[in-house]
């Protein structure tokens, strides 16, 4: 009975936080790739994409009034997402961008990613 309370106790103090998920509709400014470790030249590590759109609303409130969203390497559809907003940038398609509402992947100055539409 102890430890029946006790697991019912924890589930029950979880303090559980998850982001809204938002989304803007427009066309893509700039795509910015780069390697987290800039400074110095690496092969080694992860690597970085910023997809700037005028649409978006100031990252965090940063001092630099960035409108970027961030998604790093290590995500699955790095490559799919990277690759789909180039293309939509060459063509100046409109797209919608979902982002999560924080700013954990870059300096607190770029929403997360969350899903890349074409329209």
């Amino acid at each position: 009975m102890k430890y029946i309370l006790t697991a019912i106790f924890s589930i029950l103090s979880l303090n559980v936080y998850a982001a809204n998920m938002k989304s803007v509709v427009g066309t893509i400014d700039q795509v910015q790739v780069m390697g987290k470790n800039y400074e110095t030249y690496t092969t080694n590590g992860e690597a970085i994409a910023f997809i700037h759109m005028d649409e978006l609303p100031v990252s965090c409130n940063n001092p630099g009034k960035y409108k970027r969203v961030a998604i790093t390497s290590n995500h699955p559809a790095f490559n799919i997402v990277v690759s789909t907003a180039l293309a939509a940038k060459a063509a100046n398609q409109k797209v919608e961008l979902y982002y999560l509402d924080e700013c954990t992947l870059w300096n607190s100055n770029a929403w997360d990613f969350a899903i890349l539409t074409t329209k």
